[in-house]
């Protein structure tokens, strides 16, 4: 693990994707940059998982905003598989930050907000046109009651 400051940390760097950990406000922080397809984004997840499990944070921000394009089948990948996975493994709030320029298809042009139960766990997705929108969300989300642990 590199420490980038005293605040934040980076826990995973390569050159489609910068995985941050924020322990003041327990989120992690998923950067990805260029041309990023389907496989590229599944096979990350593990990564991002092993960073949830390290972290023990709540709150996920995926910034998607520096891709070139974000393609369908990878929007959908994030809203529908990911998500199952980061509620199993603690995630209460999950971010995504997309330019609505660069989203493929017809789905990604209409922001959603989705709410996923499995088991005990209770993730609440919410997708923005910006990382300071995500943000407040995401603060917002983190001084609700179910988050404080």
């Amino acid at each position: 693990m590199k420490t980038t400051d005293l605040m934040n940390q980076t826990l995973f760097n390569d050159d489609f994707l910068h995985l941050e950990y924020l322990p003041t406000e327990n989120v992690l922080i998923e950067t990805w940059y260029g041309f990023v397809d389907y496989a590229r984004f599944v096979t990350a997840t593990p990564i991002v998982l092993q960073a949830i499990q390290q972290t023990g944070a709540h709150l996920l921000l995926s910034d998607l905003s520096k891709l070139k394009v974000l393609r369908e089948d990878a929007y959908s990948y994030l809203v529908h598989e990911k998500t199952r996975q980061l509620a199993r493994q603690g995630i209460q709030a999950y971010a995504l930050s997309i330019n609505p320029e660069k989203a493929g298809g017809t789905a990604t042009a209409n922001l959603i907000n989705v709410h996923v139960s499995l088991g005990g766990n209770h993730l609440d997705l919410a997708c923005f046109h910006n990382t300071r929108e995500a943000g407040i969300w995401l603060k917002e989300k983190s001084l609700q009651p179910q988050l404080n642990m």
